[in-house]
């Protein structure tokens, strides 16, 4: 048995033991599925309010990258982050049909008895929608909405980077609305997400991750990044934001010219900071405190100001 078999052995018969092994949500509410797993919607009659559960197969592949997303998940709170609850191991007598990896040497099932699989579940605040829902359904580009949008991301991601933490895949689909009276915008989806090692001597600094478009040159040639990978995906997003696309075609032709780079014309209002934040040379993009003043004026809170100049200087040393 493997060490990664063992110590998932430990923790299942641990949970057993705690009767915290438990599987309490309705399953046919799904909200959203891909590569990381699925998304329910769950309405607790306790309480009487509705929550998002991610359901994770434990796998080789995903074990590892699961439990860091919940540590993560755990450590921090924001008003601007998706807030994490609970998490727990749930099993089921089959695997379910829409997984998508298949079972190999690979990405195997590391670990079930008796023909029960196991699934890491996380408990997280529900949302009615995300960044990606709102640019499809939107009928016009409202800079308003645009510059909440912006703002609150940045809020949230300039917390991240305070606490040492890279997102490596931030894309409307990760961008969550938790209401539009107010506009209320929480990141979320911390999957690939790592905590910054000022020297990486492990190659998953260099191996490729992220979202195709979103993710920065040197995440997509396998160069070592930084804080300042998120930056560049902030730019991608912004780019989007700007633009309202008739075809998804259309979407993909603009972004992919986002490389060389060509900004749109939509883009003329912000198009010395949007050109800055898409620098192919990482040192040369701004920091998340001057976007934040390009993309609000009114961003005026001094204490906020002091505290971030003396994390861009800490992270500069």
């Amino acid at each position: 048995m493997s060490i990664v078999d063992k110590k998932l052995h430990d923790m299942v018969t641990l949970f057993r033991s705690t009767n915290q092994m438990i599987n309490v949500f309705d399953q046919k509410d799904l909200i959203g599925k891909g590569g990381f797993g699925r998304v329910y919607r769950y309405h607790n009659p306790l309480d009487n309010r509705m929550y998002a559960i991610k359901q994770i197969l434990i796998t080789s592949s995903s074990v590892r990258a699961a439990l860091h997303e919940i540590r993560i998940l755990a450590a921090i709170h924001h008003q601007h982050i998706v807030r994490y609850f609970n998490s727990w191991i749930s099993e089921t007598t089959s695997r379910m049909n829409d997984d998508e990896s298949d079972d190999d040497d690979e990405d195997r099932i590391v670990w079930h008895d008796e023909g029960r699989f196991l699934y890491f579940c996380i408990q997280m605040e529900f949302c009615i929608g995300s960044v990606r829902h709102y640019l499809t359904n939107r009928t016009h580009v409202d800079e308003r909405i645009n510059q909440i949008i912006l703002s609150q991301t940045l809020c949230g991601l300039q917390f991240l980077h305070n606490n040492q933490i890279i997102h490596r895949d931030l894309k409307p689909d990760n961008l969550l609305i938790q209401s539009f009276e107010p506009l209320i915008i929480k990141i979320a989806d911390f999957g690939l997400a790592k905590t910054f090692q000022p020297r990486f001597t492990s190659t998953e600094s260099t191996m490729y991750t992220g979202s195709f478009f979103y993710a920065s040159p040197e995440q997509y040639h396998g160069k070592i990044y930084s804080f300042s990978s998120d930056i560049y995906s902030i730019g991608v997003i912004w780019v989007e934001l700007s633009c309202r696309f008739k075809t998804d075609s259309e979407r993909i032709v603009v972004l992919r010219q986002l490389s060389i780079p060509v900004i749109p014309e939509e883009c003329h209002r912000s198009l010395d900071v949007i050109t800055a934040i898409l620098s192919h040379d990482p040192n040369m993009r701004p920091s998340i405190h001057s976007i934040r003043f390009s993309v609000d004026p009114y961003f005026h809170d001094h204490v906020l100001w002091c505290r971030d100049i003396v994390w861009d200087i800490i992270h500069r040393i």
